[in-house]
């Protein structure tokens, strides 16, 4: 299986490999750690949420800068970063449905939002691994989007 979580890193030309898409919270204020993959050694990554109580637009969290060596070598070289541990904050939390909140982060390298996948998509991506398509197309291929969705439950209606 770990073979197979390295392949899984090594497809996407810039993404975000956790957490993943539709990932469930115990908590608002549980800890996730952000991290991934950019195409390039990058001076600034942002970490964003969607303010979902106020002005309905992204709201900085942080910021990280990406490795200066490869992490990944082959034809698209990828270089790892990881923003720490963050928390959710208060204003990006929304009530979506019955019993459930939910928050939207998103990574933003240059402007562009990095890919996301759900563990679903992971799988997808190995089995196009395995199929002989390259890493790239592969994450292409199966990526849920550029936000990653956290829920929190907090109980039946």
């Amino acid at each position: 299986m770990r073979h197979l979580a390295v392949l899984a890193l090594a497809t996407c030309a810039a993404c975000v490999t956790g957490p993943f898409d539709q990932t469930v919270l115990s908590s608002r204020t549980q800890p996730i750690a952000v991290n991934g993959l950019a195409g390039a050694p990058v001076d600034h990554m942002e970490l964003e949420y969607y303010d979902a109580t106020f002005s309905h637009s992204w709201i900085h969290l942080s910021a990280a800068v990406s490795a200066s060596t490869p992490t990944v070598t082959g034809p698209q070289s990828l270089y790892s970063y990881n923003f720490g541990t963050v928390t959710v904050p208060p204003v990006a939390w929304s009530w979506v449905a019955c019993g459930n909140d939910t928050a939207r982060p998103r990574v933003v390298e240059q402007g562009y939002e990095l890919g996301t996948f759900t563990e679903d998509a992971w799988d997808c991506t190995v089995d196009q691994l395995h199929a002989g398509v390259d890493a790239v197309n592969a994450g292409y291929a199966c990526s849920t989007g550029s936000e990653i969705t956290l829920v929190y439950y907090v109980g039946p209606c």
